[in-house]
């Protein structure tokens, strides 16, 4: 139920999750698979980032898709995926931003999984190509302006001109003091 949703509470999960890419960041740790699946959250609330690496097999049907990525044969998020990640396998903190901003997309539709125009589940080479030609998912219905630019902003394709996790945090930190507010829906 839409009306039900504590915007503030869910962004605050996002907060949390930006501070965590700031300690991996800090100990020089590439996570290579953020997302909404693999965020705990504690008793009081607070979001913790883990991996749930071992537990892949649980999504081979449905996030991670097999593909052979340069001559090893993977189970890949491919929607979460960097566009330098899916080309080149190359993987930093800037990649982990890419991921990040699809779990605020994840967030605003209520846990559906990512859907970009077109295939359903693209495989690796349509998923390049989309991201090379530009194309990124499009806002959730019941997403902010500001949140759907704070995504836009995780998913631009020179990686050097996404944000840090500092800013993802500062710039959801003010979203969740808007609507708290009274500000933003």
């Amino acid at each position: 139920d839409m009306d039900a949703v504590d915007w503030a509470t869910l962004l605050g999960i996002a907060v949390d999750v930006a501070k965590a890419l700031q300690e991996l960041e800090r100990v020089r740790i590439v996570h290579r698979d953020v997302a909404a699946r693999n965020v705990v959250i504690t008793d009081g609330m607070v979001a913790k980032l883990a991996d749930f690496g071992l537990a892949r097999d649980v999504y081979t049907n449905t996030v991670y898709e097999r593909t052979n990525h340069h001559g090893r044969d993977e189970l890949l998020p491919l929607k979460w995926m960097a566009l330098e990640s899916l080309r080149y396998g190359v993987y930093t903190c800037q990649s982990d931003v890419w991921s990040f901003g699809v779990m605020p997309w994840e967030i605003a539709s209520l846990g559906e999984e990512p859907r970009y125009p077109g295939p359903f589940r693209p495989d690796c080479c349509q998923m390049v190509n989309m991201l090379r030609r530009g194309v990124r998912m499009e806002k959730p219905e019941e997403c902010s302006a500001d949140l759907y630019r704070l995504m836009c902003q995780c998913w631009r394709h020179v990686r050097d001109q996404r944000l840090t996790a500092a800013q993802l945090e500062e710039r959801l930190e003010d979203q969740v003091k808007k609507i708290k507010d009274g500000v933003i829906d």
